[in-house]
């Protein structure tokens, strides 16, 4: 059967051989579009791709199958070229990893990779290259943390400093990835830090409120620089109502059986708005290699999310018994 665009077998045959060669260029599709033969490539087709995350009682799910978050921290993607950022999907893919850290508005070390400014407001270009990055990630199975950080003199010049640019921020944020399932909303980078980077409860509350209400079935948290106390997880669970909490905890191998006490203490904390049960979690440091055998996803408990250095743990928190 002649493929799309194909007249005759003979010039199927050709445009068919043509695209061959051009498979030593990184362009496996070539071949389907010319013979409508479906592409075997490792990279999904994106118009067919609708990567979803999700959770199902304790655990985080892409496209409802139970999965275990396993990312890396790519904070200032926004400041690199597309062909570098493609380079690195496809690395990160292949070695087993299906999320990715992304800050929307990034200006640590001298950088400008935002897509919003510090009032909130679009940057069309970052805009533009954060709705490619969440594109790119999808037709890979990547499912993409976008988190808004208020920063601090460290991290560059202090932003969304007022609730009314933070909403902004939001507003713009959400309203262009809305078409997007792939992805999830960090508020406030380590909200709880006494700096600039400080978000309040109330300030939290209406910002969750301003992002569902844009887009009701987006997953939302607030991530927190250290262990989370008891009367702070009642107000992320029941004030804020996050759905899931992504705690930053200390990333040395010696503190991981903390995490694990930690995370076993808090477990099954109370009703969300989804009504199921909370996961354990914690942040566990794994060196990268290349060789480095996979993960045992049995031996870990239900919920629990770890990625490469420098990265989030989010945790599957949508609990049922009250406190």
């Amino acid at each position: 059967m002649n493929g799309p665009g194909c007249t005759s077998p003979t010039l199927c045959l050709l445009r068919a051989l043509g695209c061959l060669l051009l498979l030593f260029f990184n362009k496996p599709s070539c071949l389907a579009q010319a013979t409508g033969i479906p592409s075997v490539s490792g990279a999904r087709n994106v118009s067919a791709t609708k990567t979803e995350l999700g959770i199902k009682g304790a655990r985080f799910t892409i496209d409802g199958k139970s999965t275990f978050l396993y990312g890396i921290s790519y904070y200032g993607a926004l400041g690199a070229s597309e062909g570098f950022i493609r380079s690195d999907l496809d690395d990160m893919h292949r070695h087993g990893f299906n999320w990715i850290r992304v800050w929307a508005n990034w200006r640590a070390f001298g950088a400008d990779a935002a897509a919003v400014d510090g009032e909130g407001r679009r940057i069309p270009a970052g805009l533009k290259k954060l709705k490619w990055l969440l594109t790119e990630c999808d037709r890979r199975g990547l499912v993409v943390d976008v988190t808004f950080s208020r920063g601090n003199s460290v991290n560059g010049t202090p932003q969304l400093q007022t609730l009314d640019a933070h909403r902004r921020a939001v507003e713009t944020v959400v309203t262009a990835l809305k078409p997007r399932r792939n992805w999830y909303l960090d508020l406030s980078n380590e909200r709880n830090v006494q700096d600039k980077r400080f978000t309040g409860i109330d300030d939290l509350k209406q910002l969750r409120e301003l992002a569902v209400r844009l887009d009701p079935d987006l997953l939302v948290t607030a991530s927190d620089g250290g262990d989370i106390t008891w009367d702070s997880l009642r107000e992320y669970l029941q004030t804020v109502k996050v759905d899931f909490i992504s705690p930053h905890r200390p990333r040395d191998a010696r503190f991981c059986p903390g995490c694990w006490s930690w995370a076993a203490s808090r477990r099954c904390i109370t009703r969300n708005r989804f009504g199921a049960a909370m996961g354990n979690g914690s942040r566990r440091r794994r060196p990268f290699s290349p060789t480095r055998k996979p993960l045992n996803w049995a031996a870990l408990p239900a919920g629990v999310s770890t990625t490469a250095p420098n990265a989030t743990r989010p945790m599957a928190s949508r609990g049922v018994p009250s406190i």
